[in-house]
């Protein structure tokens, strides 16, 4: 009977460690991203660029960022963008995704894109579904929908130029706008 019961206990035993070791052994679940290419990935991601004179032109963060093996590019979700013109912060954005291809110099900003002009009081914004900002030129463009707005002021449009260092904007087409004197 003793001899019975240490037998079972063993077999159960070895039971175990037959499925703690094979735990060990599995490799941690891949990413899907992984899967379509992506061929490595990073979460919590702060970038910062520089202009030709060494002075920070850009800080940029996101939640995380893979990089598209197959169109050679960082891809980010959850972003948030500050340009800096020498050394002076002045435009914030904030997007859902945003993607560097390799060897360019702009970003392309996709997804619930909200541009907001910082160091004063006019909470000028800029919003659209894409945009495409350089900061090495501290400009900024889109070929679609976009939204200007000041307070209760506001210009709707297809398509705009931005020169960012300037705080200069030009709404391309079908521009539309309101103004209200809430004052």
């Amino acid at each position: 009977m003793i001899a019975r019961a240490t037998l079972l206990v063993l077999l159960i035993g070895l039971a175990g460690l037959s499925v703690w070791l094979a735990e060990q052994q599995r490799e941690p679940p891949t990413p899907q991203s992984l899967v379509r290419g992506t061929d490595g990935y990073f979460e919590g991601l702060e970038l910062r660029g520089s202009d030709a004179r060494g002075r920070l032109a850009y800080r940029m963060s996101a939640e995380r960022a893979e990089h598209d093996a197959e169109r050679d590019a960082i891809v980010l979700s959850g972003v948030d963008v500050e340009l800096l013109s020498e050394g002076t912060l002045i435009w914030t954005l904030v997007a859902d995704t945003a993607t560097a291809p390799a060897g360019s110099n702009h970003i392309e900003l996709d997804g619930g894109v909200v541009m907001r002009k910082a160091g004063d009081d006019s909470d000028l914004a800029v919003s659209g579904e894409s945009f495409m900002v350089s900061p090495d030129d501290e400009t900024s463009s889109s070929e679609g929908p976009v939204r200007i707005s000041m307070g209760d002021q506001v210009l709707d449009g297809i398509g705009f130029r931005a020169d960012l260092a300037a705080g200069s904007m030009r709404l391309l087409s079908h521009v539309h706008g309101s103004y209200s004197d809430a004052g």
